[in-house]
């Protein structure tokens, strides 16, 4: 049987606040659903380990790197 993720279980998964992804679901940002019934949308797990490990920024700060102009202390 084929199981789907919840929004709330993509969250749980990822350890990231459902508010979070409903906004990159609103700026597109996440992946399509592998299924909507209704309103209720779903994804494969193998779906969601895919996009993480590409998403960008995932949690990198580039206000701390020494090569960005953009960096902390710089002028």
């Amino acid at each position: 049987m084929i199981r789907y993720l919840s929004l709330s279980e993509v969250a749980d998964l990822l350890g990231l606040q459902t508010n979070t992804l409903k906004r990159y679901s609103h700026e597109g940002r996440l992946p399509p659903p592998d299924a909507t019934i209704g309103t209720r949308r779903g994804w494969l797990e193998e779906t969601i380990q895919e996009w993480h490990r590409h998403r960008p920024g995932a949690g990198a700060r580039t206000d701390l790197d020494p090569d960005s102009e953009r960096s902390i202390g710089q002028n």
